[in-house]
């Protein structure tokens, strides 16, 4: 059905977050006849693989297959972009999602926004081959976001219906929410800020020798790796969770970085070809292992980051008022145990499993501690750590200065009672963000409420592109510490084009 109600979206990219993900909400909302996946685009050497899972189902988009050839990542190639145009003009699309790999998601959503349409885009906002290991492209990370945002407060004064909504599902998530209510509810009492913020992320992966060379799924060999993956969530949802404990005399005004990255270089060195032929066997291991030590320290020389440990002092003038430590890791623990990923999933069905944990110190007023120690087992009763429903967050308060309990305790079970219950796939936080997004489009919520609007991703912009400049420094033997202005208050302030500052909600 097409009027001017419709929703009439394009998702560019079929790889497996959009399998996971975008095609199956797409699918459950059928029902709806004024959302439709009208088409979807893909690379030629992946016809196959999306084909075979197209085949079987019932929602099937107008696919439109790239050629690898004409890939292009600093600007969309001449007939990719008459392809493109000729869609939109078929189908009326007005909204696009973009889930490609990070290299390509700066160029559609230029063409996006020239098109005057409206946009949700997985995270990070950009990435660059080479950008671990070149200052000039660590740089360009947050010079992409300003342009972008640039072009978009543009488009929107001309289509005030436009929107653009970055894929930072983390925002949606009651826990987090619930610790921003927390640490609100005592910056309002005390007048104090988080002061302290130490998380870790494992996304516990392991890869072999041979995959770090030739594996394209969430790569190391294009020059960028955990940083430009899952990274992006944390250098995001930092800052957002300690804006609500600043205000108009707490604040930031810059920020100091200092980042090391372990490579594959020093991954093979912890654990080195005669160890996995003693632990794996020598036959099956050589038999699936294409190269030796020489081969690849060539291959790795300039390969991304595989783990990456960040220390971040949010500043006002030259006194710190918020330590931040950010240990992230791809080389994790795994549940992995065969030597060759062939014909595995490898969003989830590689052996990868995923434990996170974060503590928010207040000063001598409260600490918010939120853990999620994740296996491949399903849950049973009510001891879930280990399994796929592990979640619990414990907050420590100063109840003799604030009152309430001096401890609080929440699981996976009080969050789900907190959101009304289980509701499957709808229920998730990427749901959550993509309804927000369609909301957005139809005029129910505006920009500035939405939770994830790319306005708001200032900060973790910044971060990102600092990080990569520290490692990319450690990386040429050059002074590591990078310091940057950024300027947060607790209030929405408009961009200043000729201050290149942070201004965060």
């Amino acid at each position: 059905m097409k009027t001017n109600n419709c929703i009439n979206l394009l998702l560019i990219g079929f790889g497996p977050h959009s399998k996971r993900i975008y095609y199956p909400i797409l699918e459950l909302s059928t029902d709806d006849t004024y959302l439709n996946l009208c088409a979807a685009v893909e690379l030629e050497s992946s016809r196959a693989s999306v084909e075979t899972f197209l085949s079987d189902k019932h929602l099937r988009p107008e696919m439109v297959y790239v050629d690898d050839n004409q890939c292009q990542f600093e600007k969309l190639h001449d007939s990719v972009v008459i392809a493109l145009n000729s869609i939109v003009k078929k189908y009326e699309i007005n909204g696009v999602i973009i889930a490609t790999e990070p290299l390509a998601h700066l160029s559609y959503a230029k063409w996006a926004l020239e098109s005057g349409l409206s946009i949700l885009m997985d995270k990070p906002i950009s990435s660059y081959e080479g950008v671990s290991t070149s200052v000039a492209m660590s740089k360009k990370i947050a010079q992409d976001y300003y342009e972008l945002n640039d072009m978009y407060q543009r488009q929107r004064a001309t289509h005030p219906n436009l929107v653009f909504s970055l894929m930072a599902q983390r925002r949606y998530q009651t826990s987090f929410n619930l610790i921003k209510e927390r640490i609100d509810e005592c910056f309002k009492i005390t007048n104090c800020p988080v002061t302290n913020v130490q998380t870790f992320h494992s996304d516990g992966q392991w890869r072999m020798p041979t995959e770090i060379v030739e594996q394209h799924y969430h790569p190391y060999n294009q020059g960028y790796g955990k940083c430009s993956h899952s990274g992006y969530h944390y250098f995001d949802i930092i800052p957002y969770v300690l804006e609500s404990g600043l205000g108009d005399s707490k604040c930031y005004d810059n920020v100091d970085v200092f980042s090391q990255a372990v490579r594959p270089a020093d991954v093979l060195e912890q654990f080195n070809l005669d160890d996995y032929r003693h632990l794996f066997g020598t036959d099956i291991f050589n038999k699936h292992n294409k190269y030796e030590k020489d081969d690849l320290a060539r291959y790795f020389k300039e390969y991304g980051e595989i783990d990456c440990n960040s220390n971040i002092a949010f500043k006002k003038g030259k006194q710190i008022i918020t330590s931040v430590s950010v240990n992230l890791t791809h080389n994790g623990y795994s549940q992995r145990n065969w030597v060759t990923a062939q014909g595995r999933d490898l969003y989830k069905g590689n052996g990868r499993v995923s434990h996170e944990s974060h503590i928010f110190q207040q000063g001598p007023f409260q600490t918010i501690h939120f853990h999620s120690y994740k296996s491949d087992e399903s849950a049973n009763g009510q001891d879930r750590v280990g399994t796929k429903e592990h979640l619990e967050i414990y907050i420590f308060r100063n109840h003799k200065m604030l009152g309430g309990k001096h401890v609080e305790q929440f699981n996976i079970d009080d969050l789900i009672s907190m959101e009304g219950g289980r509701k499957g796939l709808v229920g998730k936080s990427k749901a959550k963000a993509f309804y927000e997004f369609i909301a957005g489009m139809r005029g129910e919520i505006s920009a500035e409420n939405m939770r994830s609007d790319f306005s708001k991703h200032e900060a973790g912009s910044i971060l990102i592109s600092a990080i990569y400049q520290s490692i990319c420094h450690r990386f040429l033997g050059l002074d590591a510490l990078i310091q940057k202005p950024l300027n947060m208050d607790g209030r929405r302030e408009q961009h200043n084009q000729n201050d290149k500052t942070i201004m965060v909600a």
